[in-house]
């Protein structure tokens, strides 16, 4: 019976191999063309006041001071971006590094408004390519 070895193949690379891997690599980088067309940034259009790029993010939390901090760090930013004030939702008291309360008591409160902020951003999508979340991991009830 013949022995099939594991060793990779030394055979040589013929012109067809080489013309489909030159075609998928043109294939390849037209993809990515359309991918950076795509996602570029354009300011004029996700800017409405400003020429300053505005994130496109939904800020909650329960203490009013912390979405404060972050759109006023934002408007500070040597990077000139901002965030959209009208997609933060704050409550009027934290939860005093409370994570029962936070959950037991505001969640219900502001759930509703809080998934409309989300719509919201996504509907302003062309292409809604997921969601990336950020939560506190140290501190905080989050």
């Amino acid at each position: 019976a013949p022995r099939h070895s594991s060793a990779p193949s030394t055979a040589t690379t013929t012109g067809s191999d080489s013309r489909r891997r030159f075609a998928s690599s043109r294939a390849f980088a037209a993809a990515a063309a359309a991918r950076r067309r795509r996602f570029s940034f354009d300011a004029s259009s996700s800017s409405s006041s400003s020429s300053s790029p505005t994130a496109r993010a939904v800020l909650i939390d329960m203490e009013p001071k912390v979405i404060a901090s972050s759109l006023k760090r934002a408007r500070r930013s040597s990077h000139r971006w901002r965030y959209d004030a009208n997609s933060a939702l704050a409550f009027q008291s934290g939860s005093g590094n409370n994570w029962a309360r936070g959950y037991n008591t505001y969640g219900g409160l502001v759930r509703d408004e809080a998934l409309e902020l989300v719509r919201r951003e996504a509907e302003r999508c062309d292409h809604l390519g997921g969601f990336l979340l950020t939560q506190s991991l140290a501190g905080g009830t989050g």
